[in-house]
Protein backbone atom coordinates (compact mmCIF):
# COMPACT_ATOMS: atom_id res chain seq x y z
CA UNK A 1 0.00 0.00 0.00
CA UNK A 2 1.65 3.27 -1.44
CA UNK A 3 1.43 6.27 0.87
CA UNK A 4 -0.51 9.68 -0.19
CA UNK A 5 1.06 13.09 0.11
CA UNK A 6 0.58 16.30 1.66
CA UNK A 7 0.68 18.63 -0.61
CA UNK A 8 -0.31 22.87 0.12
CA UNK A 9 -1.21 24.48 -2.86
CA UNK A 10 -2.03 28.76 -3.07
CA UNK A 11 -4.19 30.23 -5.64
CA UNK A 12 -5.78 33.43 -6.41
CA UNK A 13 -8.87 33.06 -4.03
CA UNK A 14 -9.94 34.96 -1.09
CA UNK A 15 -8.31 32.53 1.46
CA UNK A 16 -5.73 29.70 1.60
CA UNK A 17 -7.43 26.16 0.80
CA UNK A 18 -5.02 23.68 2.11
CA UNK A 19 -5.39 20.38 -0.68
CA UNK A 20 -4.60 17.03 0.33
CA UNK A 21 -3.89 15.22 -2.83
CA UNK A 22 -5.44 11.56 -2.58
CA UNK A 23 -2.43 8.88 -3.88
CA UNK A 24 -4.77 5.86 -3.85
CA UNK A 25 -3.70 2.98 -2.10
CA UNK A 26 -2.00 0.08 -4.07
CA UNK A 27 -3.50 -3.26 -3.86
CA UNK A 28 -1.70 -6.05 -1.45
CA UNK A 29 1.42 -7.29 -3.51
CA UNK A 30 1.20 -10.51 -2.07
CA UNK A 31 -2.58 -11.28 -1.53
CA UNK A 32 -2.51 -15.08 -0.76
CA UNK A 33 -0.40 -17.32 -3.72
CA UNK A 34 -1.95 -19.09 -5.52
CA UNK A 35 -2.72 -22.69 -4.30
CA UNK A 36 -0.44 -25.04 -5.66
CA UNK A 37 -0.03 -28.82 -6.17
CA UNK A 38 1.15 -30.56 -3.55
CA UNK A 39 1.07 -34.20 -4.42
CA UNK A 40 -0.25 -36.68 -1.53
CA UNK A 41 3.06 -38.18 -0.62
CA UNK A 42 2.94 -41.17 1.70
CA UNK A 43 6.19 -40.46 2.75
CA UNK A 44 5.16 -38.35 5.08
CA UNK A 45 5.06 -39.29 8.79
CA UNK A 46 2.57 -35.99 9.34
CA UNK A 47 0.62 -37.08 6.92
CA UNK A 48 -0.06 -40.64 7.95
CA UNK A 49 -0.45 -39.58 11.43
CA UNK A 50 -4.48 -39.03 13.25
CA UNK A 51 -5.66 -35.87 12.79
CA UNK A 52 -8.14 -34.59 15.88
CA UNK A 53 -11.38 -32.43 15.81
CA UNK A 54 -10.58 -28.69 17.08
CA UNK A 55 -13.52 -27.95 18.99
CA UNK A 56 -13.74 -24.37 20.43
CA UNK A 57 -17.02 -22.49 22.13
CA UNK A 58 -18.52 -19.75 19.76
CA UNK A 59 -18.39 -16.37 20.61
CA UNK A 60 -21.84 -15.27 22.53
CA UNK A 61 -23.06 -12.51 20.86
CA UNK A 62 -26.11 -10.15 21.47
CA UNK A 63 -29.42 -10.80 20.01
CA UNK A 64 -29.68 -7.50 18.29
CA UNK A 65 -29.33 -8.94 14.70
CA UNK A 66 -30.03 -12.04 13.23
CA UNK A 67 -26.52 -13.83 11.96
CA UNK A 68 -26.37 -14.27 8.10
CA UNK A 69 -24.97 -17.08 6.93
CA UNK A 70 -22.52 -16.64 3.75
CA UNK A 71 -23.74 -19.27 1.09
CA UNK A 72 -22.99 -17.79 -2.23
CA UNK A 73 -19.87 -19.67 -3.30
CA UNK A 74 -21.63 -22.65 -2.62
CA UNK A 75 -24.29 -21.66 -4.05
CA UNK A 76 -22.22 -21.16 -7.29
CA UNK A 77 -20.87 -24.57 -8.04
CA UNK A 78 -22.05 -26.13 -10.85
CA UNK A 79 -22.11 -30.11 -10.05
CA UNK A 80 -23.29 -32.01 -6.84
CA UNK A 81 -19.92 -33.37 -7.20
CA UNK A 82 -18.39 -30.13 -6.32
CA UNK A 83 -20.97 -29.59 -3.63
CA UNK A 84 -20.19 -32.31 -2.26
CA UNK A 85 -16.45 -31.58 -1.66
CA UNK A 86 -17.44 -28.40 -0.40
CA UNK A 87 -19.42 -30.23 2.67
CA UNK A 88 -16.17 -32.47 3.02
CA UNK A 89 -14.58 -29.46 3.74
CA UNK A 90 -16.46 -28.63 6.83
CA UNK A 91 -16.40 -31.57 8.04
CA UNK A 92 -12.77 -31.91 8.07
CA UNK A 93 -11.58 -27.71 8.41
CA UNK A 94 -11.31 -28.52 11.83
CA UNK A 95 -9.08 -31.90 12.01
CA UNK A 96 -5.65 -30.55 12.27
CA UNK A 97 -2.50 -32.31 13.09
CA UNK A 98 0.18 -31.23 15.46
CA UNK A 99 2.94 -32.62 13.81
CA UNK A 100 3.99 -30.53 10.87
CA UNK A 101 5.05 -32.13 7.27
CA UNK A 102 8.19 -31.43 5.47
CA UNK A 103 6.99 -27.96 4.14
CA UNK A 104 6.54 -26.76 7.25
CA UNK A 105 2.24 -27.18 7.09
CA UNK A 106 0.24 -28.80 9.23
CA UNK A 107 -2.08 -31.69 7.25
CA UNK A 108 -5.92 -32.18 7.78
CA UNK A 109 -7.80 -35.02 7.70
CA UNK A 110 -7.68 -36.54 3.85
CA UNK A 111 -10.51 -36.29 2.03
CA UNK A 112 -11.56 -39.29 -0.59
CA UNK A 113 -14.51 -38.96 -3.27
CA UNK A 114 -15.87 -41.44 -4.64
CA UNK A 115 -18.12 -42.36 -7.86
CA UNK A 116 -16.47 -39.46 -9.63
CA UNK A 117 -13.45 -36.95 -10.32
CA UNK A 118 -12.40 -33.45 -10.58
CA UNK A 119 -9.58 -31.63 -11.88
CA UNK A 120 -6.99 -30.08 -10.81
CA UNK A 121 -9.18 -26.49 -11.28
CA UNK A 122 -12.11 -27.69 -10.27
CA UNK A 123 -10.33 -28.52 -7.19
CA UNK A 124 -9.96 -24.85 -6.96
CA UNK A 125 -12.76 -23.46 -7.43
CA UNK A 126 -14.04 -25.02 -4.77
CA UNK A 127 -11.62 -24.25 -2.66
CA UNK A 128 -12.54 -20.52 -3.50
CA UNK A 129 -15.90 -20.89 -2.85
CA UNK A 130 -15.41 -21.98 0.73
CA UNK A 131 -12.94 -19.29 0.98
CA UNK A 132 -15.52 -16.53 -0.08
CA UNK A 133 -17.98 -18.33 2.32
CA UNK A 134 -15.94 -19.14 5.46
CA UNK A 135 -13.79 -15.92 6.26
CA UNK A 136 -13.30 -16.84 9.92
CA UNK A 137 -11.30 -19.73 8.74
CA UNK A 138 -7.85 -18.19 9.48
CA UNK A 139 -5.49 -21.12 9.43
CA UNK A 140 -6.22 -22.92 5.96
CA UNK A 141 -3.11 -22.75 3.78
CA UNK A 142 -2.53 -21.86 0.04
CA UNK A 143 -1.34 -25.17 -0.48
CA UNK A 144 -3.18 -28.27 -1.34
CA UNK A 145 -2.51 -32.15 -2.61
CA UNK A 146 -4.61 -34.03 -4.70
CA UNK A 147 -4.98 -37.45 -6.54
CA UNK A 148 -7.36 -38.41 -9.19
CA UNK A 149 -7.90 -41.69 -10.73
CA UNK A 150 -10.89 -42.94 -12.82
CA UNK A 151 -13.66 -42.17 -10.76
CA UNK A 152 -11.56 -41.71 -7.03
CA UNK A 153 -10.82 -38.16 -6.13
CA UNK A 154 -8.80 -37.28 -2.83
CA UNK A 155 -7.91 -33.97 -1.58
CA UNK A 156 -5.79 -32.90 1.04
CA UNK A 157 -5.77 -29.23 2.97
CA UNK A 158 -3.28 -28.00 5.34
CA UNK A 159 -3.23 -25.40 8.18
CA UNK A 160 -0.51 -22.55 8.58
CA UNK A 161 -0.51 -23.54 12.42
CA UNK A 162 -0.40 -26.54 14.76
CA UNK A 163 -4.27 -27.95 16.30
CA UNK A 164 -2.77 -26.44 19.92
CA UNK A 165 -1.93 -22.71 18.22
CA UNK A 166 -5.33 -23.33 16.30
CA UNK A 167 -7.36 -23.37 19.93
CA UNK A 168 -5.67 -20.63 21.27
CA UNK A 169 -5.94 -18.05 18.39
CA UNK A 170 -9.53 -19.26 17.96
CA UNK A 171 -10.46 -18.27 21.54
CA UNK A 172 -8.43 -14.82 21.11
CA UNK A 173 -10.16 -14.61 17.86
CA UNK A 174 -13.73 -15.40 19.01
CA UNK A 175 -13.32 -12.76 22.16
CA UNK A 176 -12.18 -9.63 19.43
CA UNK A 177 -15.35 -10.56 17.49
CA UNK A 178 -17.50 -10.68 20.86
CA UNK A 179 -16.39 -7.31 22.09
CA UNK A 180 -16.63 -6.02 18.62
CA UNK A 181 -19.93 -7.09 17.86
CA UNK A 182 -20.84 -5.93 21.43
CA UNK A 183 -20.02 -2.15 20.75
CA UNK A 184 -22.18 -2.29 17.71
CA UNK A 185 -25.49 -0.23 18.47
CA UNK A 186 -29.06 -2.06 18.61
CA UNK A 187 -31.58 -0.84 16.44
CA UNK A 188 -29.67 0.37 13.43
CA UNK A 189 -30.39 -0.12 9.77
CA UNK A 190 -28.42 -1.40 7.28
CA UNK A 191 -26.75 1.06 6.24
CA UNK A 192 -25.96 2.27 9.37
CA UNK A 193 -24.40 -1.13 10.54
CA UNK A 194 -22.44 -1.27 7.71
CA UNK A 195 -20.80 1.67 8.21
CA UNK A 196 -20.20 1.07 12.06
CA UNK A 197 -17.97 -1.75 11.03
CA UNK A 198 -16.55 0.04 8.28
CA UNK A 199 -15.40 2.65 10.57
CA UNK A 200 -14.35 0.53 13.54
CA UNK A 201 -12.39 -2.21 11.64
CA UNK A 202 -10.25 0.74 9.68
CA UNK A 203 -9.51 2.83 13.37
CA UNK A 204 -8.57 -0.36 14.67
CA UNK A 205 -6.51 -2.13 12.05
CA UNK A 206 -3.36 -0.50 10.63
CA UNK A 207 -2.01 -1.95 7.29
CA UNK A 208 0.90 -4.19 7.12
CA UNK A 209 3.20 -3.05 5.04
CA UNK A 210 6.15 -5.14 2.74
CA UNK A 211 4.06 -8.22 3.60
CA UNK A 212 4.89 -10.29 0.17
CA UNK A 213 3.11 -13.48 1.00
CA UNK A 214 1.04 -15.39 3.43
CA UNK A 215 4.23 -18.03 3.91
CA UNK A 216 6.25 -14.44 5.37
CA UNK A 217 2.85 -13.94 7.53
CA UNK A 218 -0.20 -15.61 7.37
CA UNK A 219 -1.97 -13.90 10.27
CA UNK A 220 -1.70 -10.55 8.24
CA UNK A 221 -4.28 -12.41 5.06
CA UNK A 222 -6.85 -13.22 7.84
CA UNK A 223 -9.27 -11.78 9.62
CA UNK A 224 -7.42 -13.30 12.80
CA UNK A 225 -4.07 -10.52 11.87
CA UNK A 226 -7.14 -7.73 11.33
CA UNK A 227 -9.10 -8.29 14.78
CA UNK A 228 -6.70 -9.67 16.95
CA UNK A 229 -2.97 -8.65 15.98
CA UNK A 230 -4.65 -4.95 14.54
CA UNK A 231 -2.38 -5.53 11.61
CA UNK A 232 -3.52 -6.99 8.21
CA UNK A 233 -3.58 -6.40 4.51
CA UNK A 234 -6.11 -6.25 2.26
CA UNK A 235 -7.06 -9.97 2.51
CA UNK A 236 -7.29 -10.04 6.11
CA UNK A 237 -9.26 -6.38 6.14
CA UNK A 238 -12.02 -7.74 3.97
CA UNK A 239 -12.19 -11.17 5.55
CA UNK A 240 -12.71 -9.30 8.98
CA UNK A 241 -15.42 -6.28 7.32
CA UNK A 242 -17.29 -9.79 5.74
CA UNK A 243 -17.41 -11.76 9.10
CA UNK A 244 -18.35 -8.90 11.19
CA UNK A 245 -21.32 -7.97 8.95
CA UNK A 246 -22.55 -11.25 8.90
CA UNK A 247 -22.40 -11.26 12.61
CA UNK A 248 -24.93 -8.22 12.36
CA UNK A 249 -27.03 -9.79 9.59
CA UNK A 250 -25.70 -8.04 6.56
CA UNK A 251 -24.32 -10.45 3.15
CA UNK A 252 -21.23 -9.67 1.61
CA UNK A 253 -18.94 -11.66 -0.83
CA UNK A 254 -14.95 -11.16 -1.14
CA UNK A 255 -14.29 -10.01 -4.43
CA UNK A 256 -10.66 -11.11 -5.81
CA UNK A 257 -9.24 -8.85 -8.34
CA UNK A 258 -6.26 -5.95 -8.81
CA UNK A 259 -5.45 -2.70 -8.08
CA UNK A 260 -2.60 -0.46 -9.70
CA UNK A 261 -1.36 -3.68 -11.67
CA UNK A 262 -1.29 -5.80 -7.88
CA UNK A 263 -3.83 -8.36 -6.59
CA UNK A 264 -6.26 -6.79 -4.40
CA UNK A 265 -9.43 -8.11 -2.48
CA UNK A 266 -12.54 -6.38 -1.27
CA UNK A 267 -15.89 -7.31 -0.39
CA UNK A 268 -19.33 -6.34 -2.53
CA UNK A 269 -22.03 -6.07 0.45
CA UNK A 270 -26.15 -6.61 0.29
CA UNK A 271 -27.68 -3.17 1.55
CA UNK A 272 -31.38 -2.94 1.70
CA UNK A 273 -31.70 -5.63 -1.21
CA UNK A 274 -29.09 -4.06 -3.43
CA UNK A 275 -25.67 -5.15 -4.27
CA UNK A 276 -22.77 -2.32 -3.49
CA UNK A 277 -18.56 -2.37 -3.60
CA UNK A 278 -17.40 -2.04 -0.44
CA UNK A 279 -13.45 -1.58 0.01
CA UNK A 280 -12.67 -0.90 3.52
CA UNK A 281 -8.59 -0.96 2.84
CA UNK A 282 -8.67 1.74 0.41
CA UNK A 283 -10.94 3.99 2.52
CA UNK A 284 -8.40 4.02 5.77
CA UNK A 285 -6.86 7.19 4.58
CA UNK A 286 -2.87 6.66 4.36
CA UNK A 287 -0.42 10.23 4.81
CA UNK A 288 3.62 10.70 4.13
CA UNK A 289 5.67 9.42 7.28
CA UNK A 290 6.73 12.84 7.03
CA UNK A 291 3.31 13.85 8.87
CA UNK A 292 2.82 12.64 12.49
CA UNK A 293 -0.94 12.42 12.15
CA UNK A 294 -2.35 10.70 14.99
CA UNK A 295 -4.75 7.62 13.70
CA UNK A 296 -7.55 8.56 15.36
CA UNK A 297 -7.47 12.04 13.45
CA UNK A 298 -9.80 11.56 10.35
CA UNK A 299 -8.43 8.22 9.72
CA UNK A 300 -11.50 7.27 7.19
CA UNK A 301 -12.33 7.94 3.58
CA UNK A 302 -15.68 6.91 1.92
CA UNK A 303 -14.48 6.95 -1.29
CA UNK A 304 -15.18 3.49 -1.81
CA UNK A 305 -17.91 3.16 0.38
CA UNK A 306 -21.00 1.30 -1.54
CA UNK A 307 -20.03 2.22 -4.78
CA UNK A 308 -21.29 0.52 -8.54
CA UNK A 309 -19.53 -1.38 -10.45
CA UNK A 310 -19.01 1.53 -13.09
CA UNK A 311 -17.70 3.25 -9.83
CA UNK A 312 -15.36 0.71 -8.73
CA UNK A 313 -13.83 -0.42 -12.10
CA UNK A 314 -12.26 2.86 -12.67
CA UNK A 315 -9.53 2.50 -10.08
CA UNK A 316 -10.24 -1.42 -9.41
CA UNK A 317 -9.96 -4.55 -11.96
CA UNK A 318 -12.63 -7.06 -11.20
CA UNK A 319 -11.35 -10.91 -11.81
CA UNK A 320 -13.11 -12.99 -14.48
CA UNK A 321 -15.82 -15.45 -12.60
CA UNK A 322 -14.27 -19.26 -13.16
CA UNK A 323 -16.74 -20.16 -15.38
CA UNK A 324 -15.24 -17.65 -18.07
CA UNK A 325 -11.50 -19.68 -17.49
CA UNK A 326 -10.25 -22.73 -19.57
CA UNK A 327 -8.76 -25.23 -16.97
CA UNK A 328 -5.47 -24.09 -18.02
CA UNK A 329 -5.86 -20.87 -17.07
CA UNK A 330 -7.62 -21.88 -13.97
CA UNK A 331 -4.44 -23.36 -13.07
CA UNK A 332 -1.97 -21.99 -14.59
CA UNK A 333 1.21 -23.09 -17.01
CA UNK A 334 3.63 -21.39 -13.88
CA UNK A 335 2.17 -22.12 -10.09
CA UNK A 336 3.28 -18.04 -9.65
CA UNK A 337 1.06 -17.12 -12.58
CA UNK A 338 -2.22 -18.51 -11.73
CA UNK A 339 -4.61 -16.51 -12.20
CA UNK A 340 -7.30 -15.08 -9.43
CA UNK A 341 -10.87 -15.57 -10.21
CA UNK A 342 -14.25 -15.17 -8.53
CA UNK A 343 -17.12 -17.24 -7.76
CA UNK A 344 -19.74 -15.30 -10.38
CA UNK A 345 -20.73 -11.96 -9.04
CA UNK A 346 -24.13 -9.98 -8.57
CA UNK A 347 -24.16 -6.90 -10.89
CA UNK A 348 -23.83 -3.48 -8.53
CA UNK A 349 -25.54 -0.61 -10.17
CA UNK A 350 -27.33 1.11 -7.51
CA UNK A 351 -26.75 4.21 -6.54
CA UNK A 352 -29.82 4.62 -3.42
CA UNK A 353 -27.36 3.37 -0.79
CA UNK A 354 -23.89 5.06 -2.51
CA UNK A 355 -22.10 7.43 0.66
CA UNK A 356 -22.29 10.45 -1.68
CA UNK A 357 -26.03 9.90 -2.29
CA UNK A 358 -26.74 9.37 1.04
CA UNK A 359 -24.71 11.66 3.10
CA UNK A 360 -23.15 13.68 0.27
CA UNK A 361 -24.19 15.28 -3.07
CA UNK A 362 -24.27 15.41 -6.54
CA UNK A 363 -23.39 18.69 -8.72
CA UNK A 364 -23.93 18.36 -12.72
CA UNK A 365 -25.30 22.11 -12.78
CA UNK A 366 -24.61 25.19 -10.47
CA UNK A 367 -27.61 26.82 -11.63
CA UNK A 368 -30.15 23.81 -10.77
CA UNK A 369 -31.72 24.99 -7.62
CA UNK A 370 -32.78 21.60 -6.20
CA UNK A 371 -28.92 20.57 -6.34
CA UNK A 372 -27.86 23.74 -4.89
CA UNK A 373 -30.31 23.25 -1.73
CA UNK A 374 -29.17 19.25 -1.59
CA UNK A 375 -25.79 20.60 -0.97
CA UNK A 376 -26.81 23.34 1.55
CA UNK A 377 -29.09 20.96 3.18
CA UNK A 378 -26.75 18.15 3.24
CA UNK A 379 -23.56 20.19 4.81
CA UNK A 380 -25.71 21.92 7.04
CA UNK A 381 -26.04 18.96 8.83
CA UNK A 382 -22.80 18.41 9.24
CA UNK A 383 -21.70 21.95 10.22
CA UNK A 384 -24.68 21.38 13.37
CA UNK A 385 -22.47 18.35 14.63
CA UNK A 386 -19.68 19.97 13.55
CA UNK A 387 -17.27 16.54 12.50
CA UNK A 388 -17.34 14.68 9.80
CA UNK A 389 -16.74 15.86 6.08
CA UNK A 390 -18.53 17.02 3.20
CA UNK A 391 -18.81 14.47 -0.52
CA UNK A 392 -19.50 15.71 -3.33
CA UNK A 393 -20.10 13.90 -6.86
CA UNK A 394 -19.35 16.12 -9.93
CA UNK A 395 -21.21 14.65 -12.88
CA UNK A 396 -19.42 12.93 -16.16
CA UNK A 397 -20.39 15.91 -17.86
CA UNK A 398 -18.68 18.31 -16.27
CA UNK A 399 -14.46 18.74 -16.49
CA UNK A 400 -13.58 17.53 -12.73
CA UNK A 401 -10.45 20.06 -12.43
CA UNK A 402 -12.32 23.27 -14.26
CA UNK A 403 -15.11 22.25 -11.25
CA UNK A 404 -13.13 22.83 -8.44
CA UNK A 405 -11.46 25.65 -10.05
CA UNK A 406 -14.90 26.98 -10.25
CA UNK A 407 -15.71 25.95 -6.59
CA UNK A 408 -12.49 27.30 -4.70
CA UNK A 409 -10.58 29.21 -6.80
CA UNK A 410 -11.50 31.32 -9.60
CA UNK A 411 -15.04 33.70 -9.45
CA UNK A 412 -17.36 33.30 -8.30
CA UNK A 413 -16.20 30.84 -6.10
CA UNK A 414 -19.31 28.73 -5.62
CA UNK A 415 -18.50 26.76 -2.85
CA UNK A 416 -18.32 29.80 -0.54
CA UNK A 417 -21.44 30.90 -1.34
CA UNK A 418 -22.99 27.63 -0.22
CA UNK A 419 -21.05 28.20 2.75
CA UNK A 420 -22.50 31.84 3.40
CA UNK A 421 -25.97 30.44 3.02
CA UNK A 422 -24.84 27.79 5.69
CA UNK A 423 -23.25 30.40 8.22
CA UNK A 424 -26.57 32.48 7.94
CA UNK A 425 -28.50 29.68 8.74
CA UNK A 426 -26.20 28.81 11.77
CA UNK A 427 -26.42 32.37 12.49
CA UNK A 428 -30.48 32.35 13.15
CA UNK A 429 -30.31 28.71 14.95
CA UNK A 430 -27.30 29.20 17.27
CA UNK A 431 -26.29 33.05 17.21
CA UNK A 432 -22.86 34.25 16.60
CA UNK A 433 -21.63 30.63 18.69
CA UNK A 434 -19.46 29.09 15.68
CA UNK A 435 -19.39 29.57 11.84
CA UNK A 436 -17.80 27.61 8.95
CA UNK A 437 -14.37 28.77 8.27
CA UNK A 438 -13.15 30.06 4.90
CA UNK A 439 -10.00 27.65 5.98
CA UNK A 440 -10.70 24.15 4.61
CA UNK A 441 -8.87 21.09 3.46
CA UNK A 442 -9.77 18.92 0.70
CA UNK A 443 -9.16 15.38 -0.62
CA UNK A 444 -9.77 14.03 -4.02
CA UNK A 445 -10.58 10.77 -5.79
CA UNK A 446 -9.70 12.01 -9.68
CA UNK A 447 -10.78 8.90 -11.46
CA UNK A 448 -14.34 8.33 -9.73
CA UNK A 449 -14.96 12.53 -9.69
CA UNK A 450 -15.31 12.95 -5.83
CA UNK A 451 -14.36 15.65 -3.52
CA UNK A 452 -14.00 15.40 0.43
CA UNK A 453 -14.31 19.01 1.95
CA UNK A 454 -13.21 18.92 5.42
CA UNK A 455 -14.37 21.59 6.98
CA UNK A 456 -13.36 23.89 10.25
CA UNK A 457 -15.24 26.61 12.29
CA UNK A 458 -14.23 29.47 14.14
CA UNK A 459 -16.30 32.45 15.59
CA UNK A 460 -18.07 35.24 14.56
CA UNK A 461 -15.89 38.28 14.73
Amino acid sequence: MKKAVMKYIKKAAAVIIMVLLCINNAGCEGLTEQFKNMGLSPSSKAAESATQEVTVPQPRLPGSYEVKDIKYGFYSLKTDFQKNLYKKFIEVMNSIDDIPDDDGFFPLKKIEMNDNQLTEGGIRIVIEAFSCDHPEVFWLSNTFGYYTDKNITMVHLYSNFSKRQVVEMKKELNAAVESFINEVPSGMGEYEREKFVHDKIINDCDYADNIKSSRENPTAFSIYGALVEHSAVCEGYTKATQYILKMVGIQSISVNGYSKSELHQWCIVNINRQWYHLDTTWDEKQVSEEDERDKTDDNILYFYFNTTDSYIEADHKIAKPYTALTEEQLCGQDIQKTKVFNMPLPTCTSEKDTFYNREGAYLSDFYDEDEYNNIINKMYIIAQNRTGAFYLKIADSLNFNTTIDQLFYVPPYYFFEYTTDINIKLQKQYGKKYRISDRITMSTLEEQKIIKIELSYEKWG
